[in-house]
């Protein structure tokens, strides 16, 4: 029987889990934190959208579609925010490299270092960062590398007296490109 339960059972193999993923990155040289924290209080992520633009030629009174450039919609983490860990202040000091408050400039002196280095966080905007899918024995389902991430907006921390929760802040990062493997 084609549409049968157990050829659905058999064929459906049980899924994934929106809350098996790890996220790790690397956090330029002089930004501070412990990036092995990003494990334990990245509280929510996705994996990243990027959508193929279309491109119309006019022929003969009709729009006849190309492909386009491909844009990468910035990516949004959630993080869970303790006193131990650093994150907030790795963020920020991450985007003070890249633009100091003060002086409106980055951290480096050499145009070339700017985007030099690798995934080790030698430089500000040539930092690796991954998202992971696990299945459900913490083996990777699928890995997506976004190369040359820099954070782009980092949300404030909400203080509320009437709020018992723990706080967590947002940030999106920008990148250049992915790697899906």
């Amino acid at each position: 029987m084609p549409n049968s339960i157990s050829n659905f059972i058999n064929g459906f193999r049980g899924g994934t889990r929106k809350n098996r993923f790890r996220v790790t990155g690397v956090f330029p040289t002089g930004a501070g934190g412990d990036a092995n924290k990003l494990n334990y209080h990245v509280l929510s992520a996705s994996l990243p959208n990027s959508t193929l633009g279309i491109v119309n030629f006019p022929y003969r009174g009709r729009l006849i579609p190309y492909v386009g450039d491909r844009i990468y919609e910035p990516w949004d983490i959630l993080v869970l925010d303790d006193r131990g860990s650093g994150l907030y202040q790795a963020f920020q000091g991450w985007s003070e490299l890249i633009n100091n408050h003060e002086t409106n400039e980055h951290a480096y002196d050499d145009d070339d270092s700017w985007f030099a280095g690798g995934a080790d966080g030698d430089a500000i905007q040539a930092s690796s960062w991954f998202i992971e899918q696990l299945s459900l024995s913490g083996d990777t389902i699928k890995k997506i590398t976004l190369k040359s991430c820099w954070p782009g907006y980092i949300s404030p921390l909400q203080f509320n007296m009437a709020d018992t929760g723990f706080n967590s802040f947002a940030v999106r990062l920008n990148y250049n490109f992915i790697e899906v493997a």
